[in-house]
């Protein structure tokens, strides 16, 4: 489950699709080297390769891959979760968890089709377990198909904790004429929750910041925010969102102090840079790098994500 949950909010943080290698032939390794994850990284690949079939040290290092490229904002490690995956799901093609780990990493590149269809498959057994029901009403809520999300949502009461399922539920509904009575409830259950974990708080703070927002509940937006960064001060989501309030209202020194350390994420370089603009701030190098991003984007036949183009815009950048 916690490791789940990194993904919630991790998609929108790329301009482009990571690059996804076919085979782990295509792939070279360049961890960092002497860090806690890049030690632990050659031990599990050292036990999977005397013992292939350890289907346990595989998940523990699809997780760490999966995990690593949300926190360090690194595309790269999903390629190496796609590389080392391939052979395993021809080897098992029914094993449930490489199946959860196929599906985390279409999500991440944003192939929301091809995801659900493997989602369908394992929802359509009734299975106990939540992960296909959470995964499948993420994915249609960043598809913005609150009825379809609203369905899946339903499936997790049950089956997961009670402010998950409240999370997934009051967010849908908020987009289908309940926002008030939504964001009321959430709130409730977020009050009362004690004893969940740290990546379902944030999430139900920042569909709280959210729904607040569209209320039109500008500062308790910002504090929902704020505490949920509190839970992760790298929680780049939040740092996203919380820029994107400060631009708003024309903060923009808080947009500099609050993204100057996370100038390697793309989505949070792009609104650091109107922000250094509009303080009358030297760009024209980060520009020229946006506007390579973008060139790029364009020649793979994608697009900016949506509440990306605003700031492209701002910067004069097409």
């Amino acid at each position: 489950m916690r490791y789940l949950l990194f993904f919630i909010l991790f998609s929108n943080l790329l301009l482009a699709k990571p690059f996804s290698p076919e085979s782990l032939d295509d792939v070279i390794f360049t961890l960092e080297a002497n860090t806690a994850e890049s030690k632990q990284i050659s031990l599990l690949l050292q036990q999977i390769e005397k013992e292939p079939s350890n289907l346990e040290a595989v998940d523990q290092l699809l997780s760490l891959y999966i995990k690593l490229g949300k926190s360090k904002a690194d595309t790269s490690y999903l390629g190496y979760a796609k590389a080392f995956l391939a052979p395993y799901l021809l080897k098992y093609p029914n094993a449930y968890g490489l199946t959860l780990h196929q599906v985390d990493i279409l999500q991440h590149t944003h192939h929301f089709d091809e995801a659900l269809h493997l989602l369908k498959s394992l929802t359509a057994k009734n299975i106990k377990a939540l992960e296909p029901y959470l995964m499948t009403a993420i994915i249609y809520q960043a598809k913005e198909d609150y009825v379809a999300s609203l369905s899946a949502c339903k499936k997790l009461l049950f089956r997961s904790s009670h402010l998950i399922s409240a999370t997934c539920l009051s967010f849908s509904q908020s987009y289908l004429g309940k926002l008030p009575s939504s964001y009321a409830l959430l709130q409730d259950v977020y009050a009362k929750a004690k004893k969940e974990d740290q990546h379902e708080k944030s999430w139900a703070l920042t569909s709280l910041a959210d729904m607040a927002y569209r209320l039109e509940k500008k500062e308790a937006s910002l504090a929902y925010l704020k505490e949920a960064l509190a839970l992760d001060v790298k929680d780049y989501f939040v740092l996203k969102k919380m820029s994107e309030l400060y631009l708003e209202q024309k903060k923009y020194e808080k947009v500099k102090v609050l993204l100057a350390p996370y100038e390697y994420v793309d989505a949070l370089l792009l609104r650091l840079t109107v922000a250094k603009e509009k303080l009358g701030e030297e760009v024209g190098l980060a520009k020229e790098n946006l506007k390579s991003l973008l060139k790029t984007l364009k020649l793979s036949g994608e697009s900016p994500h949506k509440e990306d183009l605003p700031y492209f815009k701002m910067l004069g950048i097409k």
